[in-house]
């Protein structure tokens, strides 16, 4: 009897995304960016919400400028993530969430670990903020 020995040649699957090819199991730059959009945007809001609770409390002569300004912040904000919830349903993309920072991404039934330095997110969430308050009108 006469053994055949087989190779296993893997071959990766890929799957034709807009312009370019990706791997079924990697996650595209606009899944990354919605997926840090998801994970960080409710951070912005919280951020505000204590902001405004922070200057409503204190002893500032004139408040109301400053709770518009933040309050129009908060309704773009809301308008964006919105959007992100949107577009990540549209794609089929399920978020599992084990902390503030900690996350499970399941993308296209793969599922990818999350969890995003404080550092790296402080500083997106402070960008954010400053890019929602200058947009004033």
């Amino acid at each position: 009897m006469r053994f055949i020995k087989v190779l296993k040649i893997s071959i990766p699957r890929y799957n034709y995304n807009g312009d370019n090819m990706v791997k079924f199991n990697e996650i595209t730059k606009e899944e990354k960016d919605l997926i840090y959009s998801y994970i960080l945007l409710p951070i912005v809001r919280r951020v505000l919400e204590n902001d405004m609770k922070a200057i409503e409390a204190s002893r500032i002569k004139f408040k109301e400028p400053y709770i518009r300004l933040i309050e129009d912040a908060l309704k773009k904000l809301s308008h964006d993530l919105r959007e992100v919830k949107s577009e990540m349903w549209k794609l089929q993309i399920k978020m599992i969430r084990h902390s503030d920072l900690d996350y499970e991404a399941v993308v296209r039934g793969w599922t990818h670990h999350v969890v995003l330095h404080p550092n790296l997110a402080a500083e997106w969430v402070e960008e954010r903020i400053s890019r929602y308050l200058k947009n004033h009108p």
